[in-house]
């Protein structure tokens, strides 16, 4: 119990010392939401992706110990939900691991949420090819009470057959590009985007690319300086920084993607400059 306190307080204290250091720059919206508590609300259901989970799960997990928030995981019903890959079109996957997690409401009685998250996933085809559409309805019937909804790779396909993004710019995953975009011909489809945003609503390409949406969204939300680009270079990850360039639409010959742009990107640690310096990292 002892060395479990010692260790929270090593890991905490870098946070709650930045806290006072790096809130000079806040926006009056980033300020409050620093101070409130965010109602987050996390869609899965079988067959979800897991990276589309719990990638940004890491972040919202470990912000949550200085940034207020509640998390509410959302399926058709209570209980366990499986991310083993659904079976579909005639293909069984019942060979493949079976991680779960548990989901605290259905879809009904789900409680008022600033943020609704939905993630891709064979779950997503499934639904779709059986034209079910209870959460293109929930989505729909929440959309106005929240302040955001990010869709994440295949889980795009949802808002697009909801209609939410009817008039707006989205991207997806590249390697379903094809299939995804034909639920929403009257969105403005951006081929070659890492990740879009249109108001309100935040889309992103493939699994991984989750990662780098949620870090851009997570510094509108808090701001990055401090909290955010602390956690994120305790957990040693090197964020996409470019929303409109994703080198994976020239790697699946996306319809529209510049195949002329170098498909490597540099990335390293946010607020870090050229040289690599300790004191530089310390001026995000």
């Amino acid at each position: 119990m002892l060395a479990s306190k010692v260790l929270r307080a090593v890991f905490l204290w870098p946070l709650v010392s930045l806290s006072s250091t790096y809130g000079q720059n806040l926006t009056q919206q980033q300020a409050i939401n620093r101070n409130r508590t965010l109602s987050i609300g996390y869609v899965i259901f079988d067959g979800f992706e897991p990276l589309d989970v719990w990638g940004p799960m890491e972040w919202l997990t470990s912000l949550s110990a200085f940034y207020p928030m509640n998390l509410s995981t959302i399926s058709y019903h209570a209980g366990p939900v499986s991310a083993r890959f659904a079976s579909h079109l005639g293909t069984s996957y019942d060979q493949t691991i079976n991680p779960s997690m548990l989901a605290t409401h259905n879809f009904t009685f789900a409680p008022p949420l600033d943020i609704i998250i939905v993630p891709g996933g064979t779950g997503v085809i499934n639904a779709t090819l059986s034209n079910l559409t209870t959460i293109e309805s929930f989505l729909t019937s929440r959309y106005d009470a929240t302040d955001y909804i990010l869709g994440v790779s295949f889980g795009v396909t949802h808002l697009a057959r909801s209609g939410l993004l009817k008039g707006k710019k989205a991207t997806t995953n590249k390697s379903g590009w094809a299939w995804i975009t034909g639920f929403g011909q009257d969105v403005k489809w951006v081929p070659q985007a890492r990740w879009v945003v249109d108001g309100k609503v935040w889309t992103s390409s493939g699994m991984a690319s989750s990662l780098d949406m949620v870090y851009a969204w997570l510094g509108e939300v808090y701001g990055n300086a401090g909290g955010v680009n602390l956690m994120t270079d305790v957990i040693e990850y090197a964020p996409h920084l470019n929303p409109d360039w994703d080198p994976y639409a020239v790697y699946h010959q996306v319809p529209g993607a510049d195949a002329s742009r170098p498909v490597l990107d540099c990335v390293g640690p946010v607020g870090m400059t050229g040289n690599g310096s300790v004191s530089a990292r310390k001026k995000i």
